[in-house]
């Protein structure tokens, strides 16, 4: 089963980035989305807001070839860590 949060988080990148949600699978690259650096900030600081989190938007995630599962690890760990939790990979289905 999918994790709830993943959707979530799927559905504000679709609407930020202006995409139709069914491009979002796991292994496609934010380069092949077309989401440019600014974009993906853009993102993250919606995704940062609706989660109440801080999620670091560091230099691997700005390389052409992170894909859009590299960007969920890195948006659930920042969510499980500040609730206390482990960070497992999320569900992230194709």
């Amino acid at each position: 089963m999918q994790d709830a949060r993943v959707d979530a988080i799927l559905d504000v990148i679709a609407q930020s980035a202006s995409l139709d949600r069914s491009r979002l699978v796991p292994d496609v690259t934010l380069d092949e989305l077309g989401v440019t650096s600014l974009t993906l900030i853009e993102t993250v600081f919606e995704i940062e807001s609706r989660f109440d989190v801080e999620i670091s938007v560091d230099g691997v995630l700005m390389k052409p070839e992170v894909t859009l599962r590299d960007l969920l690890v890195r948006i659930i760990g920042a969510i499980d860590a500040k609730a206390g939790g482990s960070a497992a990979s999320p569900a992230v289905g194709a």
